[in-house]
């Protein structure tokens, strides 16, 4: 007889079991879900913030170079731009020609990217993670031959903003001479 109470009062304790055993599984698998889209939708702000400052960068990396090559550098007279007048070498014996380099913000669907020469060749503003927009772009004379450049983007995912700026002396300022005109 005591065999038969005792198998009776086990069947209790597995509806018991299943009774609290259930409900603490589902609130761990409701924090485990919570913890994994947190870190995607960390991750995805991790990586827009990158693409925002790698885009940056290598827009005004280019720009520094142009501006470091030309020998006069104006306002672009249509549009919010620069103007960097360079010389191109020639390629047989003669004289060099000038050539224009010209960089502008231009608005495209609704996002203003860093344009250079034409407006099919953006150099912001074409990747879709981040969806980076061009806030500033500046090139102010500072003193003679002195240029201060200024780069400044917004990731429109993350709201976040990175900006660069620098100085730049046109060749012809460092070797003493008057800019060519």
């Amino acid at each position: 007889m005591k065999q038969r109470g005792n198998q009776s009062s086990a069947h209790g304790f597995l509806l018991l079991d299943c009774l609290l055993s259930v409900p603490v599984l589902a609130v761990m698998m409701m924090a485990l879900g919570l913890l994994l889209c947190t870190g995607v939708h960390s991750a995805f702000r991790f990586w827009a913030d990158a693409e925002l400052h790698q885009e940056v960068q290598m827009a005004f990396r280019r720009v520094v170079q142009d501006a470091e090559l030309a020998y006069e550098i104006q306002p672009y007279a249509t549009k919010t731009g620069v103007v960097f007048y360079q010389h191109q070498l020639p390629k047989a014996s003669g004289k060099p020609k000038p050539v224009q380099t010209v960089y502008w913000v231009h608005k495209v669907n609704g996002i203003r990217k860093l344009v250079w020469r034409d407006v099919s060749q953006p150099l912001t503003g074409n990747y879709s993670l981040a969806a980076v927009e061009i806030e500033a772009f500046t090139c102010e004379p500072v003193g003679r031959g002195l240029y201060e450049l200024r780069l400044a983007g917004r990731s429109r995912v993350t709201g976040h903003r990175y900006a660069l700026s620098t100085r730049v002396l046109l060749p012809e300022a460092k070797e003493g001479k008057e800019p060519a005109g």
